[in-house]
């Protein structure tokens, strides 16, 4: 055997060498050389992977696949009574449905629909049977409810009369001195009062918060008419005349605010990105609505009646605001389509020059 002497002693390190062999470190190493300790480091590893998956790759997937999840929403559309088979009120309901059909495109939302009574369709909203009642008004009868931030929906305001009064007109001679009992909301009040001064009604307004105690008031006599959507009265009350068209929005539990967020958001992105959608909704659907409750008044039947042609002057065409021919039929224009839509509808005849 050669040695080769190279002047170089490993007794310096004889000390570190001691402490390694002697360590936690090395002592585990030999723990998984071990059959066992392969068995543990295979588990262990294992579990870790499981661990690093779960951390990081199941919300991954979650998220992609949350938007792609398609969920059914129960609708409550409340019938008033007497509603039912209304063809301006149809008309309505429809214009609801075409939007939430849009918004099922972004939301990936199908739809289950019911019909009831208002009081049927909010028992069933706080049960969680439903998630949406639709079209109602805020008022002192839905405190606690949550209301969708944007909303199309609209709905129609009556007044109502006690049910064992015989039937008659509702005209100035029989309604002056009368008293008409509201719920306090503002559009309704200004609409009302509208409608008093159209048709030269001279009548005492008594506005209410609590649509029980305005029901009792017209029930014992307190009252004559009362104005509302539909929504307070029952069967026992009778229909006299429908005059106005005001908002409504769909309305949910704060259980489901969020619920009611996604359906604001989708609605915001549809009138961004078309704004012609919500156009062409109201033409279908919300003008064909207005139509069938609009009713001239005695006086302004008698002015049509009388009127003889209109002759309207305009200054040097000013396109596209109006483009004036020989006769109206040949004119164009915005305010041209406007008299032509006012004399199909009111039966004013105009001429133009």
């Amino acid at each position: 055997m050669l040695f080769v002497k190279t002047g170089f002693s490993l007794a310096p390190f004889h000390g570190i060498l001691m402490t390694i062999n002697s360590s936690p470190i090395l002592k585990i190493s030999h723990l998984i050389l071990t059959e066992r300790g392969i068995v543990v480091a295979r588990l262990f590893f294992t579990l870790f992977s499981l661990f690093f998956a779960a951390c990081f790759f199941f919300p991954v997937v979650c998220a992609e696949e949350a938007p792609d999840m398609v969920r059914t929403i129960r609708v409550g559309l409340v019938e008033p009574p007497g509603q039912k088979n209304d063809f301006a009120y149809r008309m309505l309901l429809d214009c609801l449905r075409g939007y939430l059909d849009e918004v099922s495109k972004k939301n990936r939302w199908q739809y289950s629909y019911m019909s009831g009574s208002y009081e049927e369709c909010r028992e069933q909203l706080l049960r969680g049977e439903l998630d949406f009642v639709a079209p109602v008004r805020q008022g002192p009868d839905t405190d606690g409810m949550i209301f969708a931030a944007r909303s199309p929906c609209s709905t129609l305001l009556h007044l109502y009369r006690r049910g064992d009064e015989p039937r008659q007109p509702m005209t100035p001679e029989t309604v002056n001195g009368k008293v008409i009992g509201i719920l306090e909301n503002q559009e309704s009040m200004t609409a009302l009062a509208y409608f008093l001064s159209k048709n030269d009604w001279h009548v005492t307004v008594r506005p209410f918060r609590d649509p029980k105690a305005m029901l009792g008031a017209l029930r014992g006599g307190e009252l004559d008419a009362i104005c509302d959507d539909g929504n307070h009265v029952t069967a026992s009350e009778r229909h006299a005349v429908t005059f106005a068209m005001v908002s409504a929005q769909f309305m949910t539990t704060r259980e489901k605010s969020a619920l009611a967020g996604r359906l604001a958001d989708a609605i915001l992105t549809i009138e961004a990105l078309d704004p012609d959608f919500g156009t062409a909704m109201k033409t279908k659907y919300v003008n064909k609505a207005l139509q069938a409750i609009v009713r001239p008044t005695a006086a302004e039947r008698m002015f049509v009646e009388d009127s003889s042609v209109l002759r309207v002057g305009f200054l040097p065409d000013f396109a596209p605001f109006f483009t004036i021919r020989n006769n109206l039929e040949n004119s164009e224009g915005l305010y041209v389509d406007f008299l032509k839509l006012l004399s199909n509808v009111s039966g004013l005849r105009f001429s133009v020059r």
